[in-house]
């Protein structure tokens, strides 16, 4: 199978339209998303009663409708009393992106069957959305970026302290979500992986600044940033079943390195109106990646990206209905997340092949 990126997200981040049901630009929520918004909002917008599996009764059958779900948990945090946001654009710079977290949780928990039950998805994957926003609320202030998600960022917008305690409260709130799911049972596991995307992100910035690293720390540190929020949600898939919950567990991890290795790719050879965000920030810091190391490094780059697919590709051959859902939101999701530079766009559509 050859992996071919969707178009047109850029053109549509530009538009600034937004979904009626929950504020998010209409670039970032689907048709069948904005659906699952709207089933799940009528009679709610406003309400903070407690989440359960009635209120999404019939909206649970599909990566879009759990995609809204999940939408609807974080809108519900955004919307605290604790947090008195009215200004529509903050709204739209708090609620999840492109998702892909909770996309990668739907496509392998919809091929199992749901073995760790809905509620658990939902409420797990909630959690990982609210945590990765938190921190980019956070990285944003330290890198001093000015645009995120096709909006000014947080910390320009209503300044660097309200951008650090609003990430401070998603963080909080993401841990209540996962000890309300399952009871709890997942608790561990999450902070666990919180721990090693900020141990990361503190190697990065407080021992690996100013230096030029070797490709495999640039792997290590790839995969400590993005890899294990991707792994827990893997680990959930796997209910149960330990094996597989192991399996997909690295699987998650590999997924997310090569995510990352994109983004990098992009923050160095990308283009900030087509992204949307603010580029550069890496260099301009002195944080080394590998996509920096001259000429041939978004070739090496792919290389790498190429490996990590396949690699996650092979963690679940055992189970072939989650193989065929991995890859296709491999395909679907993952590759077409970020405007990469041409020569990139040209060696994925040639040879990337799971």
């Amino acid at each position: 199978m050859v992996l071919r990126r969707s178009r047109g997200s850029a053109d549509a981040a530009a538009s600034g339209e937004r979904c009626g049901e929950c504020g998010g630009q209409t670039a970032r929520v689907s048709d069948s998303e904005r659906l699952a918004c709207k089933r799940v909002s009528e009679g709610w917008k406003g309400s903070m009663e407690p989440f359960t599996l009635r209120d999404v009764a019939g909206a649970t059958d599909s990566a879009a409708g759990i995609a809204g779900n999940v939408r609807r948990l974080v809108l519900g945090v955004v919307q605290a009393p604790e947090l008195p946001i009215q200004d529509v654009t903050l709204l739209d710079s708090l609620l999840p992106g492109k998702m892909l977290r909770t996309h990668f949780g739907a496509a392998l928990s919809l091929a199992g069957g749901h073995p760790a039950g809905l509620d658990v998805l939902l409420k797990t994957c909630a959690a990982v959305e609210l945590v990765h926003t938190g921190t980019l609320c956070h990285d944003d202030v330290i890198d001093q970026a000015l645009m995120r998600r096709s909006c000014p960022t947080l910390w320009r917008s209503a300044g660097a302290s309200t951008a650090v305690l609003i990430g401070d409260w998603f963080l909080c709130s993401s841990l209540e979500l996962v000890m309300q799911a399952a009871d709890g049972l997942y608790a561990n596991a999450f902070l666990q992986k919180v721990r090693e995307v900020c141990a990361a992100e503190i190697a990065q910035e407080l021992v690996h600044r100013g230096r030029q690293l070797d490709e495999a720390t640039c792997l290590h540190l790839a995969r400590g940033k993005t890899g294990p929020l991707f792994a827990f949600v893997g680990h959930v898939c796997g209910g149960g079943d330990r094996v597989l919950a192991a399996a997909l567990q690295e699987a998650g991890y590999q997924v997310g390195t090569a995510y990352q290795l994109l983004d990098d790719l992009l923050d160095c050879h990308g283009a900030e109106p087509v992204a949307g965000k603010t580029l550069g920030t890496d260099a301009l810091r002195s944080k080394d990646t590998m996509a920096q190391h001259g000429p041939t490094a978004p070739a090496l780059t792919m290389d790498h990206v190429q490996r990590l697919c396949t690699s996650a590709l092979d963690q679940v051959s055992a189970w072939p209905a989650v193989r065929a859902a991995l890859a296709a939101f491999l395909r679907e999701h993952l590759l077409a997340a970020l405007p990469l530079p041409p020569a990139s766009e040209r060696r994925l559509a040639a040879g990337l092949v799971v």
